[in-house]
């Protein structure tokens, strides 16, 4: 398997002596386990991944696509989304929209 730096897997890889690659790779869970951990509904986990408000990869299937996560980057953008400087930017666009 060959990394590269922009591939999903090249995040959690380590590099041991003797070029062994070692590779943590967090599994991908769907929308409604993402749901059930912030307690909201899939279509707002959905909706917020289509925003870009939480990493998310879009797999495609035959006929819709879906949304795969990854728990610990979805926790790490909540965090950041309820920072003081995030949430009053999310306010001052929301005011500038109305007007």
């Amino acid at each position: 398997m060959r990394l590269t730096q922009t591939s999903p897997q090249f995040i959690n890889t380590r590099f041991l002596k003797g070029g062994t690659v070692h590779t943590d790779l967090e599994p991908f869970v769907d929308a409604d386990e993402i749901a059930a951990l912030l307690d909201e509904s899939r279509r707002n986990v959905i909706r917020m991944a289509r925003e870009g408000k939480l990493t998310a990869y879009l797999m495609s299937g035959i006929q819709r696509h879906t949304y795969k996560f990854r728990r610990s980057e979805v926790i790490r953008d909540i965090e950041k989304l309820r920072q003081p400087s995030c949430l009053m930017r999310q306010a001052i666009t929301a005011r500038r929209l109305k007007t």
